[in-house]
């Protein structure tokens, strides 16, 4: 093998054929630099060097021009920048993903080099304070198509619809506006597909005086349908909110729904359906034990009113009774508990003060690892005592930590008689305990430690 190098590049000689390989990257003097000893600030100062350089944006007195190009299966848009008067010569960009506003010129990429320009809020251009290393490329109208933009009033927009998406885009025919495309909305690619073909638009600049639709195919070959606005506001299978009500429960630490939806003439008796967190719909219990599959939706209209939209299957089970739910749960927010984090076993421990004196309460540790369920020390040691001597007791006390919509803490508990006594709220005790629990969970790993390297020590010698 046999190596000839340069300060550019070395080339290497192996078996007859010739490589190329790029020396080391040779780092620019910064005067920084020779106070740094710190690897990571390095590093951070060469980050911010690189960062500063992409960022060099300067204004632009180019002449640009927003088109289109033909993709699969939609129009793909492109920047077009003209460095000079003579506007049969262009540099074509294409879009970042992540970035709408900032553009990759298509030349330079191939070619290795990134050069970038970028839209500001007042639609001015700006570009990388550098030069191009690829080819002016030939402006073609064969190539390069205008945007197609439909303005008012060519379109309309409807919300609270009787679709799934509950979105429906209106296309009128410009000749006669009583004709129509019918276009629904997809979330998977965030755009207005029609129900006849595959052509898809995208309302730009929505509830903006700039607003319009961009079509994102060229041609569109359906023929157009009637347009009756009211055929998108029939409901035949919702509900409103005075004929059904949601009942919330916490079981074993669990939130569980259930709804019901109340016979018009009759409100004892109702359908009863199970929330199922896997499809965000309600299923009705009894038809799901037959097989069938009848499910509910909530939604909400533009005036913050929630109804019941039902799925086309028809009930095949009959009405059962309704259950009014038990008033019997409790809800605390702090003050009126204390999450105790430090504690004699190391354990996060709850406080929930006594109703009557505030320097009472009732000690819940956690019923298991990882569990947001506790369970009232008292009582527990009370069962265990009365497995004993027989003695009839209330029962144990659970209770649930849950964290709301704000991110603050609360607790959810029953309303039932209690077997043990409240205690006197000490937390300095508490603390003290703690910290000699700590120290001697510490003075125990030592002593482990050291009769380990002795033990160690011994078998040596």
């Amino acid at each position: 093998m046999r190596f000839i190098t340069d300060s550019v590049q070395s080339v290497v000689l192996r078996f007859g054929v010739m490589y190329f390989r790029k020396s080391p990257t040779v780092l620019p003097h910064i005067p920084a630099l020779e106070s740094t000893t710190s690897l990571k600030s390095i590093k951070i100062l060469l980050f911010s060097v690189n960062r500063q350089k992409c960022d060099n944006f300067i204004k632009s007195n180019c002449q640009f021009k927003m088109v289109n190009i033909n993709g699969t299966p939609r129009l793909i848009k492109r920047l077009l920048i003209f460095p000079s008067n003579d506007k049969r010569f262009c540099y074509e960009f294409r879009r970042q993903r992540r970035k709408p506003n900032i553009f990759y010129c298509n030349g330079c990429e191939k070619m290795g080099i990134f050069f970038r320009a970028k839209m500001d809020q007042n639609g001015e251009l700006q570009i990388q304070d550098k030069k191009h290393v690829c080819k002016k490329l030939q402006y073609s109208t064969e190539k390069y198509f205008d945007i197609r933009k439909i303005r008012k009033p060519n379109y309309e927009f409807l919300e609270n619809c009787n679709t799934n998406s509950r979105k429906v885009l209106i296309i009128f025919n410009p000749k006669d506006q009583s004709q129509c495309y019918d276009f629904r909305w997809r979330s998977c690619t965030k755009s207005f597909c029609c129900i006849s073909c595959d052509v898809e638009a995208k309302i730009m600049n929505i509830s903006k005086k700039n607003e319009y639709v961009e079509m994102l195919r060229l041609t569109h070959l359906c023929k157009y349908r009637p347009y009756n606005r009211e055929q998108f506001f029939k409901f035949n299978n919702f509900v409103l909110a005075d004929d059904f009500e949601i009942q919330t429960q916490m079981i074993k630490g669990k939130e569980r729904k259930t709804l019901f939806i109340f016979n018009e003439n009759d409100k004892t008796k109702c359908y009863n359906f199970q929330y199922q967190p896997s499809v965000k719909a309600f299923i009705c219990k009894e038809c799901s034990k037959q097989k069938i599959r009848v499910t509910a939706k909530i939604h909400q209209n533009s005036d913050g009113e929630k109804y019941l939209l039902l799925s086309k299957k028809q009930h095949v089970c009959e009405m059962v009774k309704y259950t009014p739910q038990k008033d019997d749960e409790i809800i605390l927010r702090q003050p009126d508990f204390k999450i105790m984090e430090e504690t004699c076993d190391g354990v996060t421990k709850l406080f929930v003060f006594d109703s009557q004196d505030q320097n009472l309460g009732y000690i819940f540790p956690r019923e298991r690892k990882n569990c947001n369920r506790y369970i009232c020390h008292g009582c527990r040691h009370f069962v265990q005592r009365s497995k004993k001597t027989k003695e009839k007791l209330n029962g144990i006390v659970y209770l649930s930590l849950i964290k709301d919509e704000n991110g603050e803490y609360f607790i959810q508990m029953k309303n039932q008689k209690r077997s043990c006594q409240p205690r006197k709220y000490e937390p300095q005790n508490e603390l003290e305990i703690a910290d000699s629990y700590m120290s001697l969970k510490m003075n125990l790993k030592l002593l482990t430690v050291i009769f380990i390297i002795k033990r160690n020590h011994h078998q040596n010698v």
